[in-house]
């Protein structure tokens, strides 16, 4: 093999592993952060509608205490834009179930919250007699029991996003390694051509330069041979060809 194809040949390998390594590192790297914006996206998305079902339920429960006591005009008004509120943010987490365990704690909350709100809209058709003992009987616990499922939603997309936050930083971890891979496994190789480069051309040309410098000024016999079938073998020949004519021609004088 030629002197130039070797040489060539190690540093298109040491930029094969690098580009091995670089394209690795990018797979991974883009593979987790789109993993990591999706989970951020949809659990971010059900948390903020879990927040805002919460203060709407919170809203209905003071509208309805204000109903109870005061019949008043305002209290409806309250527990209709409220119930609005939570219908639409109900419907946001419904669309986004993305974990497991999530569908049912949003089956739960639409059969309580129906149950919480027929209680209410009963009060405003009927109205009701012994007000405050009727809502601790009936209406507070189907209220908390709906602020604990709605509490366990959010619980829930939370530890999702804790998980994803592990994960993220794992597979981080593990798209740093091509590159400590590459890294070391070009330093060996550095180091192995390094070697390579001083066995057969810089040891070689030290060898002749130091032969050939013998020959002109001792008349040292040239004699020496590579056998690589390269350039540097090709020169040793023909220094070894040159110093046989200057002999022959200092013999025949």
């Amino acid at each position: 093999m030629k002197l130039r194809l070797k040489i060539l040949g190690g540093f298109l390998t040491m930029a094969f592993m690098l580009l091995i390594a670089t394209a690795w590192s990018v797979i991974e790297v883009r593979s987790f952060g789109t993993t990591f914006d999706e989970a951020l996206q949809n659990n971010y998305k059900s948390i903020a509608a879990a927040k805002s079902m919460k203060e709407a339920l919170e809203r209905e429960d003071s509208a309805l205490l204000l109903l109870l006591l005061e019949n008043d005009q305002r209290a409806r008004k309250i527990l209709y834009v409220a119930d609005s509120l939570f219908v639409n943010n109900f419907i946001v987490a419904k669309s986004n179930i993305t974990i497991n365990g999530e569908e049912e704690l949003i089956n739960a909350i639409d059969e309580k919250y129906s149950d919480y709100k027929k209680k209410w809209d009963d009060v405003i058709r009927n109205g009701i007699g012994n007000k405050l003992d009727w809502y601790f009987q009936n209406t507070h616990e189907s209220f908390l029991s709906l602020m604990n499922s709605i509490d366990e939603l959010t619980s829930l997309n939370d530890n999702q996003l804790y998980s994803t936050a592990v994960q993220v930083n794992d597979r981080s971890r593990r798209a740093l390694m091509p590159g400590v891979i590459a890294l070391i496994a070009m330093i060996v190789f550095t180091i192995l051509f390094n070697y390579f480069i001083n066995l057969y051309i810089v040891t070689p040309i030290v060898e002749i330069t130091k032969r050939a410098k013998n020959f002109i000024e001792h008349r040292t016999q040239y004699d020496y041979h590579v056998a690589t079938n390269d350039e540097i073998s090709k020169l040793t020949d023909t220094i070894t060809i040159l110093c046989s004519h200057v002999q022959a021609e200092e013999s025949d004088r």
